[in-house]
């Protein structure tokens, strides 16, 4: 049904309602106006009926409003035809109920015709003719009875035929059957109240638990979701926690790192001449006792020297002491070139140096330090400058097992002060082989001094 046309229905009840109002009761039937209000009345009702059973797509309120629209028509009906005495009145609801019997599926509409042609007959007091509409009626009420889920009637025109008929009966003076049928048609009203009642808390019942139903999906994907955000939290917390860890034990790495590095440091400060680079008296101390332990444990040769740089107050006193240190630093360095890894050389003090000869003899020390010199008499203090450097050195090996360290430094201190009254430029080897007087405890190794040496 068009909106247009659905429009139009609803002018025309309310047309035909206001002119039914208006109308006399009884004596005008015939007239034209009454005939165009009954037929407009009648085309506007089934219209209503059709849209209130077909119009699928009306929401629920707009139904329920038929619903009760299509209950004005048949009281505006009720009006037209079935309180007036005129047997005018006869053909005009005869052709509606020929109108209604061609549309099919329309039994509630004859059922309510016939009832008011049965009323009308009453009011005519034909009585017999009256109660024959009203079977008719009731037969098409039956026809169309849809049974409620507890066996009540569907709706309250299943028994609307009860109250016409005890309406007419009593009008034809027969009381008891009007009672009867008056008792039926309320017992039937009670009953489908009941029903109606029952089938509204079911709706209700039902509605309820679907609602619950929803409210328990709804708190069950709440907590979900909360789940789902606490464990992104917990998620996110571990990380920042493993992250803060790590960052920790790196920042605890680097601090002990740089502790390390900074101990070594300190050690190396500790045991290192700052000049030179050598080892300074104290570790070269500690070193030459350490080795002077191992090698008397493995029983292999040990020896200690002391070198003297010849002359090195001269090269102060013409050069300066920058070309001097400069002289303790070239021959430090041609220490480390030159001397093998088991022999160890360090700043004793001043122009001196210790040399310790790990697992040398004397006689194959006298022969590096022979070696190391021709090293060292290669360095010039300064590139116009005559002089060579050269040194004077005392060698002492392990003789004695009674001998400290000390005592091994001070014999080859003595050997040195032998080589520099030797003349310099030479190396000396402390020996304890000769007892007697005429024979000197020194044994000089003499080197010819180089050529272009003062």
């Amino acid at each position: 049904m068009t909106r247009p046309i659905f429009v139009l229905v609803i002018f025309v009840l309310c047309v035909s309602n206001a002119l039914a109002s208006c109308l006399p009761a009884t004596g005008l039937l015939l007239s034209p106006t009454s005939q165009l209000v009954g037929r407009a009345t009648a085309a506007s009702l089934y219209a209503v009926e059709q849209a209130a059973t077909e119009g699928t797509s009306f929401s629920a309120e707009m139904r329920e409003w038929l619903l009760a629209l299509r209950a004005e028509g048949h009281g505006l009906l009720s009006r037209l035809w079935g309180e007036v005495g005129n047997d005018a009145a006869a053909p005009e609801l005869d052709q509606i109920v020929i109108d209604d019997e061609t549309v099919e599926g329309n039994r509630f509409l004859l059922a309510t015709v016939h009832g008011f042609r049965g009323i009308y007959l009453n009011n005519l007091d034909r009585f017999r003719d009256a109660l024959g509409k009203l079977e008719i009626a009731d037969a098409h009420l039956h026809l169309d009875e849809v049974a409620s889920d507890d066996g009540g009637p569907a709706s309250v025109s299943q028994f609307e035929p009860f109250r016409l008929r005890a309406e007419v009966n009593r009008r034809a003076g027969d009381l008891p059957a009007a009672r009867l049928d008056f008792g039926t048609y309320i017992e039937g009203y009670r009953h489908w109240k009941n029903a109606a009642t029952s089938r509204h808390m079911i709706v209700s019942s039902a509605q309820s638990a679907a609602d619950l139903q929803s409210v328990k999906v709804e708190t069950l994907q709440r907590t979900l979701a909360a789940e789902r955000e606490a464990t992104r939290a917990n998620t996110r917390n571990l990380l920042v926690s493993i992250s803060a860890l790590a960052f920790g034990l790196l920042i605890l790495c680097r601090m002990h790192y740089v502790d390390l590095r900074h101990r070594r440091h300190l050690v190396e400060a500790a045991n290192t001449d700052p000049l030179t680079g050598l080892p300074n008296r104290r570790h070269m101390h500690e070193r030459a006792t350490a080795l002077l332990a191992a090698a008397r444990q493995d029983g292999h040769d040990f020896c200690v020297a002391l070198l003297d740089l010849d002359h090195f107050k001269l090269i102060n006193d013409n050069y300066g002491h920058l070309v001097g240190d400069e002289v303790l630093k070239r021959v430090a360095s041609a220490a480390v070139a030159q001397l093998p890894v088991n022999i160890s050389m360090g700043r004793w003090g001043g122009e001196e140096f210790l040399v310790v000869l790990d697992r040398h003899s004397p006689e194959h020390s006298v022969r590096y330090l022979e070696r190391f010199r021709q090293q060292v008499m290669s360095i010039r203090p300064h590139g116009d400058a005559a002089m060579i450097v050269n040194f004077s050195a005392g060698v002492a090996g392990d003789e004695s097992p009674d001998f400290t360290i000390d005592q091994l430094i001070d014999r080859a201190d003595k050997a040195l002060y032998c080589a520099k009254a030797a003349g310099r430029g030479r190396t000396c080897l402390f020996s304890c082989g000769a007892a007697s007087a005429e024979h000197s405890p020194y044994v000089a190794v003499h080197v010819p001094p180089h050529r272009d040496e003062a």
